[in-house]
């Protein structure tokens, strides 16, 4: 393969992992004979940006106004053809990222990681987001815009950079994840996603996700733009439904 994948991490105070995360990178791009950059887009105050620089990656400050923010600011710094976004706390195995490439390879423009048909080590996921969150938050996904993944949170993913840039990508927080998949479908890529593996965090590492936040920026953001299905669709349902019960009576 002759073109050149960026793989885009965002970080913020990850000096405890990152030094793992963007050497699982580089080995991936040499274990595959991939020819690649790393992209780190830093908001940290800690030594992550210095880790991640020494080691090979190209760092970026930005601001830290969220996770969105930071893959909409990458599209300034991505030479690449492809794109593979992935966190930086070492949760995802960029080991894993030649199987995404084989789907672009295929014509895919997106292609989404599911950690629930994957392989969820112990500790991994708490229950709630595995049974109640996740899977809520897709189905809803799945029957307003059409589509059919099963894991619209993983943070493992990877497209082309012309549906990157096609997405046009608005969502500075948690709420990214949800719109990049109601924009792939919105735009009529081609879509799918493969089994993937979700590590632990490691020891000592305080996880940045807050649940309820994020899962309120994903459902608000949904409800936004599933606007013509819920307004429409079944307005009309509920329109024709008063107006035969008004005949009837």
């Amino acid at each position: 393969m002759d073109k050149l994948v960026s793989v885009v991490i965002p970080s913020l105070n990850e000096g405890k992992v990152i030094e793992d995360t963007i050497k699982r990178v580089f080995e991936a791009f040499l274990k595959y004979n991939i020819k690649g950059e790393c992209i780190v887009m830093d908001s940290s105050t800690d030594e992550t940006p210095e880790i991640a620089a020494r080691l090979g990656a190209k760092v970026y400050r930005v601001p830290k106004k969220g996770l969105g923010f930071a893959y909409i600011e990458s599209l300034k710094y991505i030479k690449g053809d492809y794109i593979i976004m992935g966190d930086a706390d070492g949760t995802y195995d960029f080991m894993e990222m030649n199987r995404f490439i084989d789907k672009l390879e295929e014509g895919y423009d997106f292609v989404m990681g599911t950690r629930l048909k994957g392989r969820i080590h112990k500790g991994a996921m708490p229950w709630s987001h595995r049974y109640i969150g996740t899977p809520t938050l897709t189905r809803m996904i799945n029957i307003f815009f059409k589509t059919s993944i099963s894991d619209c949170n993983s943070g493992l993913r990877a497209l082309t950079r012309d549906a990157f840039t096609r997405m046009k990508l608005e969502s500075y927080g948690w709420s990214y994840a949800s719109e990049m998949v109601i924009k792939s479908a919105l735009c009529k890529m081609r879509m799918t996603e493969i089994p993937i593996s979700l590590l632990p965090d490691r020891k000592g590492r305080k996880p940045h996700l807050r649940p309820f936040d994020a899962a309120w920026q994903n459902l608000r953001y949904i409800f936004l733009l599933a606007s013509e299905f819920l307004f429409l669709k079944i307005g009309f349902l509920v329109w024709l439904s008063g107006f035969i019960l008004l005949h009837l009576l």
